[in-house]
């Protein structure tokens, strides 16, 4: 995937799946060597900035963020790999952490996963039509979760489209993830949740005489992608 040009919601020309973000950088041919560029990394405030000279299509841009340059409470970001699909005469790249709440609100919350982290990676002198695609590498506190069991739950997001998809991620052990993406938005680190409720209710009688017993009956349904548990309240005439 790839191709077209970012819109304001981060949307790609080319990205219509549902689900996952492409696949990794395409292999060279035999006997051909990527040509790799490592960026400096600038840390102004909350923003780490990626910079690099003019870079060739198939160019490889790298670069390791130093600690604590683009972290959040949960999660952080700790290098970026960027291959070129055409040239790119300026090569910035802007990633800013934030928490899940810092998202902007006209990009929707995430309804299917547990969010424990977000950030966001933006550039303004190239879109996402001249990445051939992008591996992310972040590090995540499995204790931020509250339905995730494994490692291997935990999942890199990216909002393309109006809606959140989960890109390929890889666990590579010690907390440490690999996540790869056709284009640049905002992301979050995130899990599968449980999403318990009432799905219906029946009582086996409205009046009950002294001594006598009737039967209340309550159906639950779990909507997430994973076990959870809730609190079902009975009140009697408003009385728990």
């Amino acid at each position: 995937s790839g191709g077209g040009s970012d819109g304001g919601d981060g949307s790609d020309g080319g990205d219509t799946a549902d689900t996952g973000g492409g696949g990794a950088v395409a292999p060279p041919p035999s006997g051909d060597t990527v040509e790799t560029t490592a960026a400096s990394v600038e840390t102004t405030n909350d923003t780490a900035t990626l910079s690099a000279a003019s870079v060739d299509a198939g160019e490889v841009v790298e670069a390791d963020l130093p600690s604590g340059a683009a972290a959040s409470s949960n999660a952080t970001l700790s290098a970026l790999s960027v291959a070129a699909s055409s040239d790119i005469l300026s090569f910035d790249l802007d990633v800013t952490p934030m928490e899940p709440s810092g998202i902007p609100d006209d990009v929707r919350g995430h309804e299917n996963a547990e969010t424990v982290s977000a950030f966001e990676i933006s550039s303004d002198t190239f879109d996402s039509g001249a990445v051939e695609s992008a591996e992310i590498r972040f590090e995540a506190d499995m204790s931020a979760f509250s339905d995730a069991e494994s490692p291997e739950e935990v999942a890199l997001y990216r909002y393309a489209d109006n809606q959140w998809r989960e890109l390929p991620t890889t666990y590579e052990g010690d907390g440490t993830y690999v996540a790869e993406t056709p284009g640049f938005s905002y992301f979050a680190v995130g899990g599968p949740q449980s999403d318990v409720t009432v799905a219906d209710a029946s009582l086996g009688a409205e009046e009950v005489t002294p001594e006598r017993a009737t039967e209340v009956v309550v159906e639950l349904r779990n909507a997430g992608d994973a076990e959870g548990t809730t609190n079902v309240d009975l009140r009697i005439n408003g009385e728990l």
